[in-house]
């Protein structure tokens, strides 16, 4: 039930409360029954860091999108993979273990048909409830999959791993969606970008209406570029190893030809820390 029929309940002279809920369909009603009650509301109180408790859930009520995280495993002069396309494994133990805690919080893991038929990932959470310090099982993110000209077949090793798998296309072969599904697969079909590509806005606010609040992404540098330069990326989580792959190898974000400095995409660091021997820089891309 409302956690205000609790507070009311426990009559407390005054309560303090961090921010007003920005779903408006019920935005300050619970307040209004406290103030019904007689007890003294305070609002406002360490409100930005209650935002960044919770950012998708917010970002979906205020912008109708999820709360996007790009995370990309790169070396030093930011490669992600050799030329021939090897990737495995850039970072070590601990960073890819860190990286299952991202798994966790997130409500949808986005990934691209490239990446799945190139890598072939499971892109499911390995974490028990131990590991997670809770009472119940995981509960396991609905892996997305973007899938313009539906190259997926449905036997990768990731329709083989528990959890929901949304395709999303702009493809009317009907034959290629009948596959998916019977391989357990939801087929959505939305539109296309005006050049045969998947809209990516299109997809995002419909992952929204379902009830997506935050999306983790892992996939290659051509969906990563994109999220970025249409500005559909909030944040990025980049795991750094102490490792120099050159010039030939392959780089993090497709984003095109830079002609001058103020195209550049300009990053704020959040945070930086150590996971074994790997560095991981969070970084906020809100263009806000």
């Amino acid at each position: 039930p409302p956690c205000v029929d609790a507070v009311i309940a426990a009559e407390p002279a005054r309560v303090s409360v961090a921010m007003q809920d920005p779903n408006t369909a019920i935005s300050g009603r619970g307040l209004e029954r406290l103030r019904d009650s007689g007890i003294k509301v305070v609002v406002g109180v360490l409100e930005s860091e209650a935002r960044d408790l919770n950012p998708g859930f917010i970002k979906r009520m205020e912008r109708r999108l999820p709360f996007v995280s790009i995370k990309m495993a790169l070396s030093l002069d930011g490669r992600s993979a050799l030329a021939n396309g090897v990737s495995k494994w850039i970072t070590g133990e601990p960073a890819r273990r860190d990286v299952q805690f991202l798994r966790a919080r997130c409500s949808a893991i986005l990934s691209s048909a490239q990446t799945v038929l190139a890598d072939d990932p499971s892109l499911n959470l390995r974490l028990s409830k131990q590991d997670l310090g809770q009472a119940r099982e995981p509960r396991h993110p609905v892996r997305v999959l973007v899938d313009s000209k539906l190259r997926l077949s449905g036997k990768e090793k990731v329709f083989s791993t528990e959890g929901e798998i949304w395709v999303y296309t702009c493809s009317a072969d009907a034959v290629s969606k009948a596959g998916l599904i019977e391989h357990g697969a939801q087929v959505i079909e939305i539109a296309d970008d005006g050049a045969g590509r998947l809209s990516l806005p299109a997809m995002l606010q419909d992952m929204a209406e379902r009830g997506i609040n935050e999306v983790h992404t892992e996939c290659g540098a051509g969906l990563a570029g994109a999220l970025i330069e249409q500005q559909l990326a909030d944040q990025m989580m980049l795991y750094q190893a102490p490792y120099l792959l050159g010039d030939q190898a392959r780089g993090g974000f497709e984003l095109g030809e830079l002609t001058a400095m103020e195209q550049r995409t300009t990053c704020r660091i959040c945070d930086i820390r150590q996971v074994g021997k790997d560095l991981r820089l969070t970084l906020n891309l809100n263009q806000d």
